[in-house]
């Protein structure tokens, strides 16, 4: 038995209104629409590609990534076309049993989903398959509840699901499409009908700005691979015993002092490692860098951003290494201007950086965007990142790094003198590594 046709079509206007360009505005480092285009490409479900558009710009783009282009007229190109329409004229054009409809407005569908979707579609038991999300949650249809009574509360857990169609993907048997379309009735749910059930994660369906910001959250989450991570009760990271306001010089050298002896550093899965090891092992990740010739990138605002700086200049003059500290004015002004502020430091790195660089972090917060979307950049090329936090121990670059730094003080200066000192005892401890191998291919030891 021959098996079925599959040829995937992917809809993309360029004029939508909710989220204006959506789909050439970046999310996750590329443009939304190359998600789906790479996503249906890759699966090696289809026997071809195509992106439905009216608009060039799209097909240009789509042709770039491998895929065809199929110009819809403009009359299907407003707000008024529906699926019904632009589907029926892509089908009027293009041999398949079955088309695809891969939307570009679920960027967050991962790949066996989509080939397991079509495993299913190929058995050829129905006419339209949609996507759905099982929802275990008390539902209500005008105020009358369609899956729990009003007389018990009941756990969610023993809740008959309601299913969502989240149109991230459908499929329809052209034959079928064709013939109720021609007779005059709606093709969409038309023939033997059933839904396939997706993760709930990759069911985001952009339609507003809140939707957009949530599957970035997917996205982002996705590609850090952060480890679960739990609250301890642990005296030494309790910022409530530091000094919030020293009243004096001597109160501020102890609260500095106190900041320093209760930082705690992590490791990428949350452990706790002790603080001497922890710079042996900044100071080695750094000796590694040279050995490999390297780069070690730098990225701080304001204050920090000095303090990059200082130690750019004293590895680079001291260390032998190669660094970068993203903190040229031209390039900042540039980035800001043409571009985002929040991109000052990952458009150099997702540029620049290799997989034998470093990235050091330096933010009293710890959520500064540029500095989170500097880490993310790098771990993305599964480079290694150090981080100098402080203010709340749930602060965001805390969690991100290889070895994160962070130092429990409330105050701007505190937690800054604190950083300049780590920095200072990581550089003096690399340089001292660093002499001692060199004194060792002499043989001097």
């Amino acid at each position: 038995m021959r098996e079925p046709k599959l040829i995937a079509m992917i809809p993309a206007r360029m004029g939508s209104k909710r989220i204006p360009q959506k789909n050439i505005r970046y999310i996750d480092g590329k443009p939304l629409i190359a998600h789906a285009i790479e996503l249906a490409m890759n699966s090696g479900c289809f026997d071809s590609v195509w992106v439905n558009s009216e608009d060039r710009v799209l097909g240009d783009l789509a042709i770039s990534l491998g895929a065809n282009f199929h110009e819809r007229p403009q009359d299907l190109a407003t707000d008024l076309a529906t699926n019904r329409e632009f589907t029926t004229e892509f089908l009027e054009k293009h041999d398949c049993d079955y088309v695809v409809m891969v939307n570009t407005t679920s960027p967050t569908l991962r790949m066996e989903t989509l080939q397991a979707f079509c495993a299913f579609v190929r058995q050829g038991h129905y006419d339209t398959i949609l996507t759905s999300v099982a929802e275990q949650a008390e539902t209500f249809y005008e105020f009358k509840p369609l899956n729990f009574s009003l007389e018990e509360k009941v756990n969610s857990q023993l809740l008959t699901p309601v299913e969502k169609v989240v149109w991230a993907m459908t499929a329809w048997r052209k034959e079928t499409f064709l013939e109720i379309q021609h007779a005059g009735k709606n093709p969409i749910y038309g023939g033997k009908l059933t839904t396939f059930k997706i993760p709930k994660d990759e069911s985001c369906d952009l339609d507003t700005e809140e939707d957009w910001k949530i599957a970035d959250g997917v996205l982002r989450s996705r590609s850090l691979r952060i480890a679960p991570q739990y609250y301890s009760i642990s005296a030494k990271a309790n910022p409530n015993d530091v000094v919030s306001t020293p009243n004096s010089f001597s109160e501020y050298v102890d609260y500095v002092k106190t900041g320093l002896d209760k930082m705690v550093v992590v490791d990428s899965e949350g452990a706790e490692i002790k603080n001497d090891i922890a710079i042996q092992k900044w100071a080695q990740m750094t000796f590694d860098v040279h050995q490999k010739k390297g780069t070690v990138f730098f990225a701080g605002n304001g204050a920090s951003a000095t303090m990059a700086e200082h130690m750019s200049a004293d590895l680079y003059k001291n260390g032998q290494v190669n660094t970068v500290s993203c903190s040229e004015t031209a390039y900042l002004t540039a980035i800001s201007n043409d571009i985002d502020f929040a991109e000052i430091f990952a458009f150099k790195i997702r540029k620049s950086y290799f997989e034998n660089d470093l990235l050091i972090t330096i933010s009293s917060s710890g959520n500064s965007d540029n500095i989170i979307r500097a880490i993310e950049a790098a771990k993305l090329k599964n480079g290694r990142v150090v981080t100098l936090s402080g203010f709340k121990f749930s602060n965001k670059s805390r969690q991100l790094g290889d070895l994160n730094f962070f130092v429990p003080s409330l105050t701007y200066g505190a937690v800054e003198v604190a950083h300049s000192s780590i920095l200072h005892c990581w550089l003096d401890q690399y340089l001292l590594m660093l002499n001692k191998s060199v004194q060792t291919s002499q043989g001097r030891i």
